[in-house]
């Protein structure tokens, strides 16, 4: 979805830009924000969430968002390399990192409160 909604053309978010501003950035923060919770959640589960793992997952994510932000400069009509999305694009991973062993005990809680 994260590439999807970055790789479609500019002309596409036109109309919705010009009635909330700056509603790009919201949107950047929250796509890379969810991708990180994901990505969170699945090493929580999956292997231990240790902090070379968070690093690997913030550059490898935050790296991904700069890529993306690349190739819309270069092959994807009316879209354009802005550093601020760039920006937005890592707070998002970083805050959804930062919030994915939390989300994952909630989760957890209210697993255990409505199995019963």
């Amino acid at each position: 979805v994260v590439t999807l909604l970055s790789l479609l053309p500019g002309k596409t978010f036109s109309e919705l830009e010009w009635s909330i501003p700056h509603l790009d950035k919201g949107v950047h923060f929250g796509m890379y924000f969810i991708l990180a919770v994901a990505a969170g959640l699945f090493f929580c589960a999956e292997f231990n969430f240790n902090t070379k793992v968070k690093w690997i997952l913030i550059l490898s994510l935050s790296g991904y968002g700069i890529l993306l932000e690349v190739i819309q400069e270069y092959l994807v009509p009316n879209r354009y390399f802005d550093v601020w999305d760039i920006l937005f694009n890592i707070t998002g991973v970083l805050a959804g990192l930062l919030l994915s062993p939390v989300i994952k005990k909630y989760l957890e809680l209210w697993n255990s409160i409505h199995k019963h």
